[in-house]
């Protein structure tokens, strides 16, 4: 039985070692792993035709030459020369040491599996040094346009736009090259978005359809590759080309009703690099997920357009509703008015029949009744804000009088007696006096009205150093919270007769003079508004 050779992990029987040559001249033609065999000194004693095919090199130049003249061979395509010359040195410094890495090539980029071992003796001792490589440059893509499809899957957004923005840069990234979505207005591209190294591209509104690539990909409505156009007539003298991108891959963008939308294109000058079909797959499904994204964004936009439509319409129908609404309180409130008139006026006329032979009695009645026209015109004008209004210092104790004599027909008939209580040297406020008048009679009004027959009504005025306040408290029937919470709105009234603009126009007047008005009140505790008027200093009267 022959003896056999084993060592750095190969078996070779002794009896064919005299033909060795042959058996490894067969076994290196037959790999697809480009192999270099050097010995200690960096010599290279042999090499196969992968090697030479993957580093563009003649074989029998690297067997041929010295060691810094194949290094110079292959120089040219390595992508980081300096590292890979510096690795070199201290893969031979160690002469048992094995390593797997991978060596990137340009000019074109070519990813390479790389693996060193020693050559060892019999004795065990290295006497040379393996290099192999294996192109990985397809399975390096493959992944890589896994992993950015992946990436691509999970990215979700409401606005459309930033969708296919996002899309857009993927693609940019990844290729590291100009890469356009456009959008096809009659003989127009207009770029819908854009991606790539130059921010200034991102400025360009798009570009004619007879002065591009993607002319050709929407004829045809299918991918399509462009790899150098400087090497095609039909190609070299559009302005792609004559800003030097020369290299194009395109797909048609459709949308899911089926017609043609625009295209999605990356461009550079990477001639040098070949395009596949890998490429336009790749770029296939990202055309469809930003064919959706471009219908969903059309579909907003039609959406926000009949929103807006109805919007517009629902404005219409409600200022009709308004103006409906306005009709109708003032109907109503014309109507309450003559009645109020009318009541007076029949209660003039039928005093004065009583009293005809006693004018002293008759004159009394008809100043009652006049006094009630009074009260009616100062609520009437409440309700109205003044063309202009002027301001000055206001006693407000001279304007609760005012008030309070007024309304004395009114509190004599209900039986109310009002506490007033005004402390000696009250400051004066700011503000329109009979504008205030208004403001107190709505507000005595509102208390009387919410009062039962005989409580009473208290009025209580107390300064502070920037106001004067003034609190009006009956012992009514008070309010619900939700009652209150719409209080001073217009046409809210808690009352079913009222109109519900006494006290609106109460905080319309105490606004204008920049105070404030609020309201504390239960359901049957009555009710006590405060009323903060600012004090008058000197320069603040005005008109």
């Amino acid at each position: 039985m022959d003896p056999i050779s084993c060592r750095s992990g190969v078996v070779v029987r002794d009896s064919l070692i005299k033909d060795f040559d042959d058996v490894v001249r067969a076994v290196l033609s037959a790999t697809d792993h480009g192999f270099l065999l050097t010995d200690l000194n960096h010599i290279a004693i042999a090499c196969n035709e992968s090697f030479g095919a993957q580093f563009g090199v003649d074989i029998q130049g690297v067997v041929r030459n010295d060691v810094e003249s194949v290094r110079a061979m292959v120089r040219d395509r390595i992508e980081d020369p300096e590292a890979w010359e510096k690795n070199l040195i201290e893969v031979y410094g160690n002469p048992m040491g094995t390593q797997i890495d991978e060596l990137i090539l340009h000019q074109p980029t070519v990813r390479l599996r790389r693996y060193t071992g020693p050559v060892v003796s019999k004795e065990g001792t290295a006497i040379g040094r393996i290099w192999t490589f294996l192109d990985v440059t397809s399975e390096a893509r493959q992944k890589k346009i896994r992993e950015a499809l992946a990436e691509a899957s999970i990215f979700f957004d409401s606005q459309p736009r930033r969708v296919y923005e996002y899309l857009v840069d993927l693609l940019s990234d990844h290729y590291g090259s100009l890469v356009l979505l456009s959008v096809r207005y009659g003989d127009f591209m207009r770029f819908q978005a854009v991606g790539g190294p130059n921010p200034e591209a991102k400025k360009l509104p798009g570009n004619p359809l007879a002065d591009s690539y993607c002319q050709f990909c929407l004829q045809s409505q299918s991918p399509m590759i462009i790899q150098d156009a400087r090497t095609d007539p039909l190609y070299a003298n559009l302005l792609p080309a004559s800003m030097g991108l020369t290299r194009y891959a395109g797909v048609p963008i459709m949308a899911p009703s089926g017609h043609l939308v625009g295209t999605l294109c990356i461009l550079d000058d990477r001639s040098h690099e070949p395009l596949d079909d890998e490429d336009l797959r790749f770029l296939s499904l990202l055309a469809v997920r930003i064919s959706y994204e471009l219908d969903r964004e059309n579909q907003l936009r039609s959406l926000e357009g009949d929103l807006a439509a109805t919007e517009k319409a629902l404005r219409g129908i409600q200022h009709r509703l308004i103006q409906n609404e306005k009709l109708a309180v003032t109907g109503m409130l014309s109507a309450s008015i003559s009645h109020d008139i009318r009541n007076i006026l029949s209660a003039i006329s039928t005093e004065m029949s009583i009293h005809a032979d006693r004018p002293a009695e008759l004159l009394k009645v008809i100043q009652s009744q006049l006094d009630r026209f009074a009260v009616l015109s100062h609520r009437l004008l409440s309700y109205a804000a003044p063309k202009e209004m002027s301001r000055a210092p206001v006693d407000v104790k001279n304007v609760l009088q005012s008030v309070l004599e007024l309304l004395r027909g009114h509190l004599a008939v209900s039986g109310i007696m009002v506490d007033l209580s005004v402390p000696p040297h009250v400051p004066d406020v700011n503000g329109d006096p009979v504008r205030l008048e208004h403001l107190f009679v709505n507000l005595v009004l509102n208390a009387i009205q919410a009062s039962k027959p005989g409580s009473p009504i208290r009025i209580a005025v107390e300064p502070h150093p920037n106001f004067v306040l003034v609190e009006v408290s009956d012992s009514g029937k008070g309010m619900t919270p939700h009652q209150l919470a719409r209080l001073f709105e217009p046409f809210s009234s808690t009352r079913h007769e009222g109109f519900g603009l006494g006290l609106f126009s109460c905080r319309q007047i105490v606004e204008e003079v920049g105070g404030k008005i609020s309201v504390v009140s239960q359901p049957n505790q009555g009710a006590t508004f405060s009323i903060e008027l600012p004090i008058a200093y000197e320069g603040h009267s005005d008109n």
